[in-house]
């Protein structure tokens, strides 16, 4: 079902969870005057008198015969207040540090963020330090209520009553809640207290997973990688996918002879953002504790840059702990370590799109290999010194270069993000061809070596240029006999052989032009038709084979998300915004460019708030923009900091403050209401007490499930 198209109005709304701290306020406004317990009270006994004496001397309260109006003192705006909820989990616990700092408080406040069904400790607190010397929390009360994205069994609704100051509650979904807590402490100060708590999934960098959290996330990786999606969704449900539909999918449009519907466009961030929520729907089927992290590549160069190791493949990410390393000797070099050791890629003659031995592989990939392949070196070329940098990814952010959504989309995909895909893939299997027609050519060592690197782009090239074919070979096919077949033969069609030279020129240089005419047919030949190139896995169409695929594009969305906050575009327009100049959306289509343009809908489902409750739903390129931007979000996920401290060291500072924070900073939703003595509140039940609960609060945008 093609998405309404996003009205303005959305990308000016506040977000979902900011709207339903709101509509709880008004509804508290409502209520307080009969959850206001009488006005007068008289501290008859001595130490009662004494811990009225303690409070009133802390906030300015006469002491003795008092009259106390809780709406006029403790409940106003200006008044401190005496409770507050303390939130923490184990991260929190072990660092110091809440997630989300630098969001700015635009769709939930920060420190009052809790995880999906990871054990949380609420504990109740004094707001005021100097309170606390002089006094304790006893006991209390807790009564939570989900608010928002209710589930067809119902609201979770929890009601805690325990002899101490804390309690350990699992928030089984993503959404808001409602915190009310009745405490009492041991000088008879009763309180009660009302907040909102945000649940958000939590995207953490993957060297920051503790080891039970990352061993949970590698099986879960690996259960999609071994189960098929009809197994898998009879295990665990409707949003289990298995890997090779993702491969699959991803190879179909980014494969595709006529555009690349995923990369070289406009689309390309929005399309992987979508799949990657996809990915990781089908991750919390498997485990509701997951998602999906993050890999901050930028760190693994800064450890180059020091020379604290060698390479970028002496990182840690890509050994044992994490997705593994290949043994570069081979033909086709294969994992051989990790619990990803000799992942075999899927085979299907018969799907859309595969390659001549009929693996999910890009056509133009004549690997014949069953394993998952990666290669150090394109043709022997180690530009290792292209991995993205601190320096990469300060300059997308902060060049006024990149002030527009359009310049900034066509640079996110290449330097700061693209060589990881190349360097992690590579080529092999050409590099003794190759220099050898080099020499042939009569050629320097120095254009050689950029004929070897740039493989990457002109093989496909010239697949989609209709001057290659695919061909089909068997198992008993070898490596080097299985190559990609010239439309015509370059040696005496000179139309041909004219064409592909002009194609080469501007892949590869000039000087393919210069070569003597009586060397250029067999020069094409050898180039485009005799040699088997061997793609590594990460660097084709058929990428998410590799499982260290799924980490590498939530960096870019991270990078976007800071980009908003912290520098944010002059110009949001999908397109060029400059004056009588023409858009480009893509560079891989004769003009079509499905996938790159702001009304195409997305073919991945995300998780998208819709009429108060995540849905999963098929959204436009722009919905999926605005939807995923942090002033009017509606995703169920942040990122756990924005601070790069590896950066900050080499001199390229990232600020974790957002330039516009207190436009959003938000208070609670909700008044303190304080009483002394044994004067009894209303029962947990009264209706009056409890915030209202629909089905539509919060909303977001008209996307179609």
């Amino acid at each position: 079902v093609a998405p309404t198209p996003m009205a303005e109005a959305v990308r000016m709304e506040a977000s979902p969870l900011l709207v339903s701290a709101k509509r709880l306020n008004e509804l508290d406004a409502k209520t307080v005057d009969e959850r206001t317990p009488p006005l007068r009270f008289r501290l008859a006994s001595g130490l009662l008198v004494m811990a009225g004496a303690v409070v009133a001397a802390t906030y300015g309260i006469r002491s003795g015969s008092v009259t106390m109006n809780p709406t006029d003192s403790l409940m106003s705006e200006q008044a401190t207040p005496v409770m507050k909820v303390a939130v923490s989990n184990k991260y929190s616990q072990a660092t110091g540090k809440h997630p989300g700092k630098g969001y700015g408080n635009r769709f939930f406040e920060y420190g009052a963020l809790v995880e999906p069904n990871r054990p949380t400790k609420l504990q109740a607190l004094f707001h005021d330090d100097r309170l606390s010397k002089t006094d304790s929390i006893k006991s209390a009360r807790w009564h939570i209520t989900q608010l928002s994205n209710i589930q067809e069994s119902g609201a979770q609704v929890e009601r805690h009553a325990v002899e101490d100051d804390e309690v350990t509650v699992i928030f089984k979904h993503p959404g808001s809640y409602h915190v009310k807590l009745e405490a009492h402490s041991e000088m008879g100060l009763r309180v009660q207290h009302d907040t909102v708590l945000t649940s958000m999934y939590v995207r953490r960098e993957l060297r920051s997973l503790d080891d039970d959290d990352l061993e949970d996330f590698m099986e879960g990786m690996m259960t999609i990688y071994t189960t098929l999606t009809e197994d898998g969704q009879r295990q665990y449900g409707p949003d289990f996918r298995s890997s090779i539909h993702f491969t699959e999918m991803h190879l179909d449009y980014a494969g595709d002879r006529e555009c690349d519907h995923m990369h070289d466009g406009m689309g390309f961030i929005t399309q992987h953002l979508a799949l990657s929520s996809e990915f990781e729907s089908a991750l919390q089927a498997v485990n509701p504790t997951l998602s999906l992290s993050y890999w901050d590549y930028t760190i693994d160069r800064a450890l180059v840059d020091n020379n604290e190791i060698g390479n970028i493949f002496e990182s840690e990410i890509l050994g044992h702990k994490f997705f593994g390393s290949a043994n570069d000797t081979d033909a086709a070099p294969t994992m051989r370590n990790s619990r990803w050791a000799y992942l075999a890629v899927p085979m299907n003659a018969s799907a859309k799109t595969h390659n001549a031995y009929g693996y999910l592989r890009a056509p133009w990939n004549m690997n014949r290999s069953p394993f998952v392949t990666r290669s150090q070196t394109v043709c022997g070329v180690k530009s290792w010194g292209s991995w993205p940098s601190c320096q990469t990814h300060y300059d997308v952010t902060f060049s006024d270069a990149y002030d527009s959504w359009y310049n900034y989309v066509w640079a996110a995909s290449y330097t700061p993000h693209g060589p990881v895909h190349t360097l992690i893939g590579g080529y092999t299997n050409c590099e003794v061809g190759l220099e050898a027609v080099g020499n042939y050519a009569g050629i320097d060592n120095a254009s050689i070596a950029d004929m070897e690197y740039d493989v990457v782009t002109f093989v496909k090239g010239a697949w989609r240029s209709y001057l290659t074919e695919a061909p089909t070979c068997t198992m008993d096919t070898s490596q080097n006999d299985c190559t990609m077949v010239c439309a015509d033969d370059p040696t005496t069609n000179v139309e041909f052989r004219s064409r592909a030279i002009s194609y080469l020129s501007g892949q590869i240089g000039s000087w393919v032009e210069q070569i003597d005419e009586e060397k250029q047919g067999n020069f094409v030949n050898a180039v485009l038709c005799k040699t088997a190139y061997v793609s590594g896995d990460q660097l084709e169409a058929g990428s998410p084979s590799d499982p260290s695929f799924w980490s590498i594009h939530p960096t870019v969305d991270r990078l976007l998300q800071y980009k908003h906050i912290a520098n944010p575009f002059n110009n949001e327009d999908w397109g060029n915004p400059g004056h009588n100049v023409t858009t480009t959306y893509c560079t891989t289509s004769g003009g079509s460019c499905e996938g790159h343009k702001s009304d195409d809908v997305v073919p991945f489902r995300i998780k998208v708030m819709v009429d108060g409750n995540y849905t999963s739903a098929l959204v436009t390129n722009e919905e999926l923009y605005w939807v995923a931007h942090p002033n009017t979000y509606q995703l169920s996920y942040i990122y756990d900091t924005f601070e790069w401290d590896h950066c900050d060291d080499q001199g390229w500072v990232f600020t974790t403050e957002p330039t516009d924070e207190t436009t959003y900073t938000i208070t609670s939703p909700f008044t303190v209401n304080a009483t002394y003595g044994d004067v009894p509140l209303e029962a947990d039940d009264d209706a009056s007490s409890q915030p209202e609960i629909t089905s539509n609060t919060p909303s977001g945008p008209a996307v179609a499930p």
